[in-house]
């Protein structure tokens, strides 16, 4: 499973910077800018959204074939790349709590970063629990319009609901915030054993 991991990370390393880059663009406006609390879920969402180069990277170098011939089976390939997607999202989450609890310290208003940073990574490993198995199934191209479809909606939705400082706190929600993380926990199980099911009986020539 490392070399699996060590690869997906060697293949998304120019993916990666890019990534980092615009996180870390992001980061540095929010913290020392008023109005910018937005900009947080961007930063535990974007990381989420490596999937689908993965695997159109990997359709275009013709890796699942190369991977029959290792010594590992198919479910470990799929565990492989779910655990560095969920990497990725523990980094991302990481970042926006960091960068919401720095707001406070320089006196933003941030209320409810538990439960902002909480509905941030529901949404961030919703993502990949929508993408993968699609990607999996249709190919990466159908999977890149779902991806993207997706987080527009999710941002749409977040914005809506906690408006230009991603404030969380004033609002009536009817079950903890946690509770979501947990929901979105789950669905990406369930989305790992889709994808674990469709990736060996998958036809790769």
């Amino acid at each position: 499973m490392k070399a699996l991991l060590r690869k997906d990370l060697y293949t998304t390393v120019g993916s990666l910077r890019m990534i980092f880059l615009i996180m870390a663009i992001f980061a540095v406006v929010t913290v020392f800018a008023e109005n910018t609390g937005f900009y947080v879920p961007y930063l535990v969402v974007l990381p989420s959204t490596l999937g689908s180069t993965l695997i159109n990277l990997d359709t275009r170098e013709k890796w699942d074939r190369f991977a029959l011939t290792l010594p590992v089976s198919r479910r470990t390939v799929i565990g492989a790349r779910y655990v560095f997607m969920l990497l990725l999202i523990l980094f991302g989450t990481a970042t926006g709590a960091a960068c919401f609890a720095l707001r406070t310290v320089r006196g933003f208003e941030s209320g409810g970063i538990i439960e902002a940073v909480a509905v941030c990574m529901a949404a961030a490993l919703t993502v990949p629990s929508v993408l993968l198995p699609v990607a999996y199934k249709f190919g990466a191209d159908k999977g890149r319009y779902i991806v993207i479809f997706l987080i527009m909606g999710l941002m749409i939705g977040l914005m809506s609901l906690a408006g230009e400082n991603f404030d969380l706190s004033g609002l009536p929600l009817r079950i903890p915030a946690w509770t979501l993380t947990l929901a979105a926990a789950g669905l990406f199980a369930l989305s790992w054993a889709v994808s674990v099911r469709i990736y060996e009986k998958k036809e790769i020539g």
